[in-house]
């Protein structure tokens, strides 16, 4: 029963103190909605604006980065937005006060009841005794400064108009030329107290608005305004963010959060000394290119470069917001070689894929191709067609092709097409890359990378995602010059490949990737100087080099050779990559344990079975699960009737582990015939009614057993329990400052996390923590967990999902149940080897906080059983006196049940 835990920023019950201007992207749209709103009736002759004004707009200031930290610097994501409105000359300026923290309880299109929701969450906290009573005073005491500060927006007008210092090429080009000043309406009570002083001390406190408050703004019956523009600015010491912007002449400029975020993203990765190195002339040619396109074609770029890498028709590409008529701008994008037009289409496949059904059945007419109808059998049945004999191709007329002549045909029917060029599109892909440094483009070939990169720069902007605050060191160059960034590359891309095609189920096509693969790392192997460069890189550095990705794609090619039944292809495969060991080491005990399987479950080979478990026993790179794997194995050799290894069984190290605790119940369960209902069982109503029946998994109905026995408290959440407990506890060691692990500022953990090297660089930190808790008492545990819980809630980190609890204290709650000496027990096994340990944790964890009872159960339905490292983590709980044992479920069919009773 695994379970995938996701770190999520969802402030759904956040008893945490309110962050400076942290918004989410539902309380971005409210603002626009109430603007709306709020608009005068006597100022609706607001200026016409384009379906691109109603785009995102993040306005800054200041030219300098802000979203990446330069090296040795600490990270902090830019998170306050105000609110403004474009106006004409002729209409008012109407300020609209800035959605407070209490917005991010909502998530995107959120309705009334889960508003209401949301206010019982509230209610639920305040009973944890967790909620900051600074914030109930600080809600009580704006109420009144909202409706001042809206009957002074409203009162006072000033003409405004936005002006860009950037120079535009678009027909906003004589507004900007104009450099018009913006005005804004400082709030009454600071002008009172502090006076007109310099406007940057003078920012007045950002007003929390509640439900009441907000249905008092839909109230205003006014008219609309027509755009509405956001603006960004630096996170300051304030305690809350800004009403609006300070009562000062400034001059701005608006820019898509796509098209500002992915310059970012250039000027980070060329400022940077060692990346800067990685681009050639050539590909600095085509930065220059792109930073000299104006406006519309760099916006129509990146969104293309967002899409799925594949040709398009002009009738597929719609973007309102950019420009009605799209049709100069693709001409300036293939002017300047970075698109490709249907001139360049030569693949007749492609071209034929591009036609819409109904043209493409036409089309086939044309050929007589009447009896098919699918779009998948007419695309074959044309090329056939090509390939046949023809009048002109019998009579060998001078320049007659049939394949071309009918992708004449198909281009004259498509009209306009087109397809990012391959040279400047990899040179961004590369930035991307090293702007994140990832060790994978998977997402990138297969769409949205791109644009999932902007987006999620976008929620950082706005609040909506909060990254943890580490300091980012680089030390070691991972990259030692442009080939090998290349050589990561395209190793990358071909990974993705074999991942796009095992997906589809096309093995063949997949078996021919990892052919591919072979040649390619043969190749390689000729130059010794990759090897011994990728040697010298720390071991959690080394998955960003080729052979790395080329040792994962052999080792899903040991998966595709058994499915072929080449098992003796796959045993010299795993020979090969277990003769090194510089790659993929994490993956030793997988390639021992599939060795001695291959050997003796398909080869029929005993004697070489034995050899690849002694081996694997004395190998110190296998874990613990797949060594009980091994010794199993030899178990199964050794104890076969008539067989000749008994005695070597004696002379393997002792893997075995205790028998586990085991307790049995019955469950009805629904008919398997019932269509997509696979053991479903039937649980009675928990409030007693004998008329309701509640249809559940195997896990809510173990749930629900322990729940009426002594355990009224229980989650069913894996490894998460663990992995929470763990970030609550090891936060500060979790991103302490240690070298080359920290690369970027969008990282949710350290890059050596899940690598031995995790406990070794912070070993000293590490033992004392565990000390430290296994020492303390329970009040003590609580204010550890307080301390980290108010100071970091909501922000991202790899395996702490702030929801899983309902609060402090019910995560509180389970601390105290489990001990100081237990805990520390328990986090010591997963903080030594963070990758092997975090999987195989018992489903269930219950306890009562009355009687300081602690259960811990995993959970079995018909049919299913214990993995390895299940089996380990519930022999390690029993050795620390954790009350831990396996409950399986036996189906009971209803007329068996009734007749039992």
């Amino acid at each position: 029963m695994k379970e995938t835990t996701k770190s999520t920023a969802k402030k759904k019950i956040s008893p945490k103190k309110e962050k400076p201007g942290v918004q989410t992207i539902t309380s971005m749209f409210k603002k626009q909605y109430e603007a709306k709103k709020i608009s005068s009736a006597s100022d609706a002759s607001s200026s016409s604006t384009k379906e691109g004004d109603r785009d995102v707009y993040i306005t800054h200031i200041q030219k300098a980065s802000e979203y990446f930290s330069p090296k040795g610097r600490t990270a902090k994501p830019l998170n306050r937005l105000s609110l403004r409105r474009n106006r004409t000359e002729e209409n008012n300026a109407i300020l609209v006060p800035s959605i407070s923290t209490e917005s991010t309880l909502h998530s995107t299109g959120m309705a009334e009841a889960e508003i209401d929701q949301t206010e019982t969450c509230s209610q639920w906290n305040t009973e944890c005794s967790i909620k900051s009573p600074k914030n109930e005073t600080l809600d009580k005491s704006v109420k009144k400064e909202t409706q001042t500060s809206l009957s002074a927006s409203s009162s006072e007008n000033t003409s405004k108009k936005i002006c860009s210092p950037r120079k535009r090429k678009s027909s906003q080009k004589d507004d900007i030329n104009s450099n018009k000043k913006v005005k804004t309406i400082q709030d009454e009570n600071l002008k009172d107290t502090k006076g007109n002083t310099d406007s940057r001390e003078n920012k007045p406190d950002s007003i929390s608005m509640n439900k009441s408050e907000l249905r008092k703004i839909e109230d205003c019956k006014e008219e609309p305004t027509q755009s509405h523009q956001y603006v960004v600015t630096e996170n300051s010491n304030s305690a809350v963010s800004d009403v609006g912007l300070p009562e000062e002449e400034e001059i701005v400029f608006r820019t898509p959060y796509y098209l500002e975020n992915f310059r970012t993203i250039i000027s980070d990765v060329l400022s940077y000394e060692d990346n800067a190195k990685l681009f050639n002339d050539e590909d600095r040619k085509f930065i220059d290119i792109f930073k000299e396109l104006t406006e519309p074609a760099q916006k129509l770029y990146i969104r293309l470069f967002g899409r799925k890498w594949k040709w398009l028709t002009q009738q597929q590409i719609k973007y309102p917001g950019i420009q009605d008529n799209l049709s100069d701008v693709f001409m300036e994008l293939v002017d300047k070689g970075f698109l490709m037009n249907e001139n360049d289409l030569d693949d007749l496949e492609k071209a034929l894929n591009l036609l819409s059904a109904p043209d493409l059945k036409s089309f086939a007419k044309t050929y007589h191709l009447t009896s098919v109808t699918n779009k998948k059998e007419i695309i074959p049945s044309l090329l056939k067609k090509c390939k046949g004999n023809t009048i002109g191709s019998m009579f060998k007329v001078a320049g007659h092709n049939p394949h071309q002549a009918m992708l004449k045909r198909v281009k004259k029917l498509l009209g306009l097409c087109v397809c990012l060029s391959e040279a400047p599109r990899f040179v961004f892909v590369r930035m991307l890359m090293l702007f994140s440094l990832t060790d994978t483009i998977l997402d990138d070939d297969n769409a949205n990378a791109g644009q999932s990169q902007l987006f999620r720069m976008l929620q950082v902007n706005i609040g909506e995602t909060i990254y943890p605050t580490f300091t980012v060191s680089r030390v070691t160059q991972i990259f030692k010059d442009r080939d090998s960034v290349l050589r990561f590359s395209e190793a990358c891309l071909l990974e993705a490949d074999l991942w796009s095609r095992l997906e589809r189920n096309n093995f063949e096509a997949a078996y021919s990737v990892y052919l591919e693969a072979q040649e390619r790392v043969l190749e390689l192997k000729k130059d010794k100087a990759i090897a011994n460069y990728d040697k010298t890189i720390p071991d959690f550095l080394r998955p960003f080099t080729a052979f790395s990705v080329y040792t994962r794609i052999l080792n899903q090619g040991v998966e595709l050779l058994q499915r072929r039944k080449d098992y003796q292809g796959a045993v010299s495969l795993l020979r090969k990559l277990l003769g090194q060991r510089v790659y993929c080491v994490d993956y030793r005990g997988h390639w021992w344990e599939r060795l001695a399987l291959n050997y003796d479950a398909h080869l029929k080979n005993s004697e070489k079975a034995m050899e690849a478990v002694e081996s694997g026993l004395k190998d110190s790179s296998v874990t613990a699960g797949r060594r009980l794997a091994l010794y199993q194995r030899a178990e199964k050799i050794c104890t076969a009737p008539r067989s000749k290894f008994k005695d070597r069984l004696k002379k393997l190290p002792d893997e075995s582990v205790k028998p586990t605790p085991e307790v049995c119940i019955e469950g009805t369960v629904l008919s398997d015939n019932m269509p997509g209902m696979r053991y479903k069982f039937i649980m009675a109503d928990p409030d007693g009614d004998e008329d309701k029946l509640t249809f559940c998994g195997v896990e809510e109905l173990v749930m629900e057993h322990y729940k009426t026995n002594g355990y009224p408290e229980g989650l069913h959440a894996e490894g998460s329990i663990m992995s929470n407990l763990f970030g609550l506890f090891f936060w500060d060691v979790i991103f302490m400052d240690v070298p080359d692990v920290f690369h970027s500022a969008y990282q949710t953990h350290p890059l050596d996390l899940y690598s031995t090297l995790f406990y070794s660089n912070r070993q000293s930190a590490i033992d004392l923590r565990l000390e430290e808790i296994k020492k303390a008492s329970v009040e003590e545990l609580h204010k550890m967990m307080a301390a980290v819980w108010e100071a970091h809630f909501g922000e991202m980190c790899t395996g702490v999902n702030w929801e899983r609890f309902l609060c402090l204290s019910h995560a509180q709650g389970l601390a105290s149940c489990i001990g100081g000496r237990r805990l520390s027990l328990m986090l010591e096994r997963l903080v030594k080897n963070p990758r092997h340990t975090r999987s195989g944790f018992p489903d269930l964890t219950l306890w009562n906080p009355r009687t300081g009872a602690l259960k811990i159960c995993e959970v079995k339905g018909p049919n299913d059983r214990l993995s390895h490292k299940q089996i380990l983590w519930i022999d390690y709980l029993v050795s620390v006196e954790v009350d831990a044992e396996v409950c399986y479920v036996k189906a009971v069919g209803s007329k068996k049940l009734k007749s039992s009773n």
